[in-house]
């Protein structure tokens, strides 16, 4: 987060033609992809599902298969085919990342041995294709299929479909296909049954499978496996879309605001890190803020109680000595109800964005986050400030 932030402050104030400009863009561009990892892997690990939003399904795509391809690294061939993917998902991004990384690994453990090959492809579902009408032949109220339904083909071929579809919505196929083992018809009939699992107990729990469904049925979707023994695998996932963010301006682009104005504002600035709170601090000060920065919780606070009619915003990190920030914002939202906080934290396991934001904190920042984050969060907490005085 510091390193972000202070070359930020480098390519800001240096011309695009110095050399000190290109490197600071160096620098922003591994710190962000650094930062994307930890982020993703933070919530790969959590189990807690976290408030809906709405992303396009393809940069989803891009960003977990980015993930795939270390995890799988020499064990599978992957080859990738997502940029016909379209439209909007409504949805928790965390939980349909796992269930692409479930079915990635669970199609590398189904090679009989050896480098196999795997393809992930997304595109548009097509209307009126075989495998669609098979998931919308018995779709209504009441009749989603919560457990799967197998159809026989020819052959050893069989067909498990999960899950239903409703002509009124339009549907990506995401598809995981590998040319392993396959599975017999009694395998494929309890896959999605937690624990239950093929593999040996160091190669997994039985969990992964049984969480891609619910999430999968969880966001409207459908699931439909083709399997055939000797032959290999295909997962088709079919998620409803929307064609455009419905919050994004007539142009499709994300709403944008211009330059904060933080000028008359005072800001409270707790963190025991003198790095990271000289690196937000400059952030601050650039916005215009008036900044008064603590290292330590319970000195902020007895500041605070003196002169509680100063402060327009409070912002403070979670895990301190002597005083977590949470019980900071509490204690002065029990003196000043109104006043803005926003919580920052480094460690996601510690306190959820519900726990945090049903005790107090206005805005919830997970560390570390690029300038454009705490813009953003300061926006939220203040709307859009032009110059103006702390309420008394």
């Amino acid at each position: 987060g510091a390193i972000s932030g202070f070359a930020g402050f480098i390519e800001e104030d240096t011309p695009e033609s110095e050399s000190s400009n290109r490197y600071a863009k160096r620098i922003l561009g591994a710190a962000e992809q650094g930062r994307s990892l930890v982020r993703k892997i933070l919530s790969f690990a959590s189990q807690s599902a976290s408030a809906p939003v709405m992303f396009p399904i393809r940069d989803l795509l891009r960003e977990t298969l980015e993930l795939v391809r270390a995890v799988l690294a020499d064990t599978a061939e992957l080859s990738v085919d997502i940029e016909d993917a379209r439209g909007y998902v409504r949805g928790d991004r965390s939980f349909l990342a796992q269930v692409i990384i479930n079915l990635c690994v669970n199609a590398r453990d189904a090679q009989a041995g050896g480098v196999g090959a795997i393809r992930v492809a997304a595109r548009d579902a097509i209307e009126g294709s075989a495998n669609l009408a098979l998931l919308t032949a018995t779709s209504g109220e009441g009749n989603a299929r919560r457990a799967i339904e197998l159809v026989r083909g020819q052959g050893e071929r069989v067909i498990g479909l999960l899950g239903a579809t409703t002509p009124e919505h339009r549907y990506v196929l995401l598809s995981v296909e590998d040319n392993g083992t396959g599975m017999s018809q009694e395998t494929l009939s309890r896959i999605f049954d937690p624990f239950f699992t093929t593999k040996s107990a160091r190669q997994g729990t039985g969990l992964g499978l049984a969480t891609a469904q619910a999430a999968i049925l969880g966001h409207g979707g459908a699931i439909l496996v083709d399997t055939e023994r000797g032959r290999g695998t295909r997962f088709e996932v079919y998620l409803p879309v929307m064609d455009s963010d419905p919050l994004a301006d007539s142009d499709g682009e994300p709403n944008a605001e211009g330059r904060l104005d933080g000028a008359g504002m005072r800001v409270l600035l707790v963190d025991d890190s003198e790095e990271f709170a000289e690196m937000v601090e400059g952030r601050l000060k650039r916005e215009g803020f008036d900044v008064r920065t603590y290292h330590s919780a319970i000195e902020a606070l007895q500041v605070f109680q003196q002169s509680v009619g100063d402060w327009s915003l409070l912002i403070t990190d979670q895990m301190m000595p002597g005083l977590k920030g949470i019980d900071l914002i509490q204690s002065v939202k029990a003196i000043r109800p109104g006043l803005p906080c926003i919580l920052l934290t480094g460690y996601a396991a510690t306190l959820t964005i519900q726990e945090a934001t049903a005790r107090g904190a206005d805005q919830f920042l997970y560390k570390p986050f690029p300038s454009a984050d705490l813009v953003g969060a300061l926006r939220a907490v203040l709307g859009n400030p032009t110059a103006s005085t702390p309420d008394a």
